[in-house]
């Protein structure tokens, strides 16, 4: 599987969605892949394409994510193993 990047201008983003209803119709073209989020930015971090960041419902409310802030989030010690 090739996840989709999508490309404004010359910057390319890795899209999650935070529910399959924020995919609207862009998702019927895609296989849903259901993921934690650091694997998406994993997954876009190794993309061949070089990601600027993760793009959040991207076609509702965008918030992008900076791969440098992916990269610190990814040291950052987690709540849940404690």
């Amino acid at each position: 599987m090739i996840p989709d990047i999508l490309r404004n201008g010359d910057a390319f983003f890795f899209p999650v969605f935070s529910s399959e209803a924020e995919t609207g119709d862009y998702g019927r073209g895609f296989s849903m892949v259901f993921m934690p989020f650091l694997q998406a930015a994993a997954l876009a971090e190794n993309s061949e394409t070089d990601v600027k960041g993760i793009v959040l419902n991207a076609f509702t409310e965008p918030f992008v994510i900076p791969m440098e802030i992916c990269r610190i989030i990814k040291t950052m010690d987690s709540s849940s193993e404690e």
